[in-house]
């Protein structure tokens, strides 16, 4: 910030920097992005919607104690709806809104979150795993991959008709 209060950058140019980084000179669509973002918008819309709905459940399932699962209950139906802003946040992929500040802030987000949840929401379950738990975990890396390879590959987005076609990976690179 300068000394009257205006940002040295604006959100254009910080836009149009992030998404030069690591383009050649002839631009490449990167052909996943849409199956990434359905996988995103698949993953944090069940998981948000589940913990809306079903946050006693699902605290019974991170602790056997009673007064914990109380406590995580409430933390969890507020997830929930953290979840589903999120999920407002990846679709600005669809209009090409930012997509380089936001998927690099949802990355930073993403591993800041999964770090908070390891010591305080995973204690019990990481001290006693089961193959719900490993699935769960699984899934929750990948997504957290695919946010990162789509703020990485924020310049090569498809065109806006494309955006959410699930069989652009099947195109040869000529055709998109």
């Amino acid at each position: 910030m300068d000394t009257k209060g205006r940002p040295l950058v604006s959100a254009q140019e910080l836009e149009a920097l992030i998404e030069g980084w690591g383009t050649s000179k002839t631009r490449r669509v990167d052909r996943y992005y849409p199956l990434r973002s359905w996988f995103l918008i698949l993953v944090v819309s069940f998981h948000g919607l589940w913990l809306l709905f079903f946050p006693s459940q699902a605290a019974a399932q991170l602790s056997p104690d009673p007064s914990i699962a109380d406590f995580l209950t409430g933390y969890l139906y507020v997830r929930g709806w953290y979840m589903l802003i999120i999920l407002g946040f990846i679709l600005t992929y669809v209009r090409g809104w930012y997509v380089g500040i936001v998927f690099s802030a949802l990355t930073l987000l993403g591993i800041v979150n999964l770090l908070l949840d390891l010591f305080s929401l995973y204690p019990y379950r990481l001290s006693h795993p089961n193959a719900q738990f490993t699935v769960l975990m699984g899934i929750r890396l990948l997504a957290l991959a695919c946010v990162f390879l789509n703020a990485r590959n924020a310049g090569r987005l498809p065109d806006r008709k494309d955006r959410l076609n699930l069989l652009l990976f099947r195109r040869r690179a000529e055709e998109v």
